[in-house]
């Protein structure tokens, strides 16, 4: 659970040593993702002048110009890097993906061969040059009664406001810290948990870590888990912070904090997404709930996969999103080549927030919509109801996408240039 996991556009520096000097010296690498997912690197305007005694070290992740430090001659990575290493280390504040990787520098020495074609090859396992706090908090166990659907976790909320060091959160509600043990002023990590708990991870204790490899901190102890027995139910309200609510318990100070309402418990056996790589971290959930109010209204879009064959695949809404965001790319929100509808439901996050240990918010699957619309006496006051026709992510041509019309729940297929409402859903 601790490995740097690569993705398209992801951008690594080369350098090669032949005949006792550099031939390449701080080359681009960018990931590419092939057909069947796998990931590749391409040299920014090819490289040239390789013979079979040349040596290849790459570091991750890539930077212009080093912060002004250089490469030197060497038989491995770590002596290559080595006046790199010693000096990286420069966000204090980790709380965004993009800042916490680069601090996170990897370094490789590569292995080359040739291949059947005739091409040559090279391969690196890239090793973490840097130390690593994980941070883990309280968490809370939601254990349901009478069911079958497997304990829901919640990590406890922390603020970290006052800390020199900011953390970033992961998806399983733990934190994490890149950092130089090495470099003089190493300062301590504090925080407050829930609103009232402080703690603080020493300086000293940071330091100790070593180079390469991670410490855990617990708060609170090895064993800070809250158990809660909860028979989960269509209605209940799912907070903000990832928290359940029965329907008949939420109080006004509450109500400010609910990011959707229960329409369905359990995994649904229909639904084929894969929720491994969400805050879910698994690849089945533990239900799902609606949005309190519409998105927007708006054309539905252009994309074509045709999603929907059968009773057994109008379930998989998550899936259908992403399939609708890859396929769309950069135009999801455009209203000739792309997805709208997709968009606005996505981006609904903006507007609520989505639980960490959800999936996000997306576009349901038609079997989805019409099981909002079936519970929506149970689901919403006056001003939260549903009014005209609602878009789903199930398509069933190039021209029509499934709707639910919400005067009396049928579906039909509607031309996707019409303006209807978005109701965004998430799983948990």
């Amino acid at each position: 659970g601790l490995r740097t996991k690569f993705e398209a556009g992801d951008e690594c520096g080369l350098y090669i040593i032949d005949n006792g000097e550099f031939i390449a010296s701080n080359v681009k690498l960018t990931a590419e993702e092939g057909e069947n997912g796998e990931i590749t690197w391409k040299a920014d305007g090819g490289i040239s002048g390789v013979t079979e005694n040349s040596k290849y070290f790459l570091y991750y992740p890539y930077n212009e110009v080093l912060y002004g430090k250089e490469a030197q001659l060497g038989d491995d990575d770590k002596t290559v890097f080595k006046g790199v290493i010693e000096d990286w280390g420069f966000d204090w504040c980790q709380d965004t993906h993009a800042q916490y990787t680069r601090n996170d520098i990897m370094t490789a020495t590569g292995t080359a061969s040739t291949g059947a074609d005739g091409k040559l090859k090279v391969s690196f396992s890239l090793t973490h040059q840097m130390a690593l706090a994980v941070i883990e908090l309280p968490k809370t166990v939601y254990k349901f009664e009478g069911t079958s659907i497997p304990d829901y976790t919640v990590a406890s909320s922390v603020d970290f406001s006052g800390s020199d060091y900011k953390p970033l959160r992961m998806e399983d509600g733990t934190y994490r810290f890149v950092l130089n043990p090495d470099l003089t002023g190493i300062r301590s990590i504090t925080g407050t948990v829930n609103g009232n708990k402080k703690f603080t991870i020493s300086a000293d204790k940071l330091e100790d870590i070593k180079k390469g490899t991670y410490k855990t901190f617990r708060i609170g102890g090895a064993n800070a888990i809250i158990e809660k027995k909860h028979t989960l139910q269509v209605g209940d309200y799912l907070m903000k912070d990832g928290n359940l609510i029965s329907k008949d318990a939420l109080t006004e100070d509450d109500r400010g904090n609910v990011a959707a309402v229960v329409f369905s418990a359990g995994h649904n056996l229909y639904d084929k997404s894969d929720y491994s790589e969400t805050g879910i971290g698994s690849k089945e959930c533990h239900g799902y709930a609606v949005a309190l109010q519409d998105a927007t209204t708006c054309l539905w879009g252009s994309c074509f996969k045709k999603f929907v064959d059968s009773v057994a695949d109008q379930l998989s809404g998550y899936a259908y999103t992403q399939t609708i965001i890859k396929e769309a790319g950069d135009n999801l929100s455009n209203d000739n080549e792309g997805c709208p509808a997709a968009y606005y439901a996505v981006e609904y996050g903006k507007t609520v927030q989505a639980p960490a240990c959800s999936s996000g918010w997306f576009l349901p699957a038609i079997g989805q919509m019409k099981e909002v619309w079936t519970q929506r006496e149970t689901l919403f006051n006056e001003t939260e109801q549903l009014s005209g026709y609602y878009w789903s992510s199930s398509e069933s041509s190039d021209t029509y996408v499934k709707t639910v019309n919400s005067s009396d729940g049928s579906i039909q297929g509607s031309i996707k240039d019409n303006n209807f409402h978005v109701r965004a859903v998430l799983a948990f």
